[in-house]
This record gives structure tokens, C-alpha cells and sequence, in this order.
């Protein structure tokens, strides 16, 4: 089986190549799940993990699938209700979900726009909004 493994990197701090992405130190050992996960391992330091570690989907026994069409739903503007009548997922599962990719995807924000220093910003498209909307 061929697995792509140039977007995974150790994640044990205490490795010489933690976070170092595609230097050819991370290796395939199986798949394990119903879902298939994949199990790596990082042959410097010898540590085993799962490709879903930093994911959404880390600790899930729903394929990623489920969860993407959970979120997808969600996003269309669907209600909790709703989403659950049509994915078949409990209430409570997809408030979870909800709740995690809310926190995923803040932490990703913050980890890109941490470093940026803008000087101005244009606002055309927000005050052309704001304008229609009062029209309304």
C-alpha cells in the first residue's frame, strides 16, 4: 500500500525532526479501525501515532466522511435538528463536533494571522454590505 506521508511530521516534542514536515523520517506500519486509520511511526525517535493526531477527526469512531457532511450541514444553515434527521447523528454528537472544529479552526486562525502586521485594510465590501442592509 502507498501512503502519501510528505504532509505528516513527528509529533514528539522531544524529537530532533519534531514538526519538520516531508524529510522522509515518518513511515507507514498499518491501518487499524474500522475507518482505516493509519498508524505512523518516526523512525528517529521511534514514537507510533495516528494521521488524525491535530485533526478533527483524532479520536473519532465516525469516518471522516460522517463528520464532514455533520460540518457541511451546519454550515449550509441547517439546525441541529435538522442536521441530525439527515446524517443520522445524535444531538449531542454533533454539538460536540460543532463545538471542536469551532476550537480547531480558531486555533488555526490564530496560528496564521498570529505574525501579521497590516498597516491598513480596506473596507469597500463591508460598507457597500452595511449600506444595502439598511437600504433593507
Amino acid at each position: 500500500m502507498k501512503v502519501d506521508l510528505s504532509d505528516h511530521y513527528c509529533p514528539n516534542s522531544g524529537c530532533e525532526k519534531y514538526g519538520i514536515r516531508d524529510k522522509g523520517n515518518i513511515i507507514f506500519v498499518r491501518e487499524y479501525g474500522k475507518h482505516g486509520q493509519k498508524l505512523l511511526k518516526c523512525d528517529v525517535c521511534e514514537k507510533t501515532f495516528s494521521d488524525r493526531r491535530g485533526t478533527i477527526f483524532w479520536g473519532k469512531t465516525h469516518s471522516e466522511e460522517t463528520i464532514l457532511r455533520v460540518l457541511k450541514c451546519l454550515c449550509e444553515g441547517n439546525g441541529i435538528r435538522a442536521t441530525e434527521r439527515i446524517t443520522g447523528v445524535t444531538q449531542k454528537t454533533i454539538i460536540s463536533w460543532l463545538n471542536e472544529a469551532a476550537l480547531h479552526c480558531k486555533e488555526v486562525s490564530d496560528y496564521l494571522v498570529c505574525n501579521l502586521h497590516l498597516t491598513e485594510a480596506q473596507l469597500d465590501e463591508f460598507w457597500s454590505f452595511v449600506k444595502k442592509r439598511r437600504r433593507n
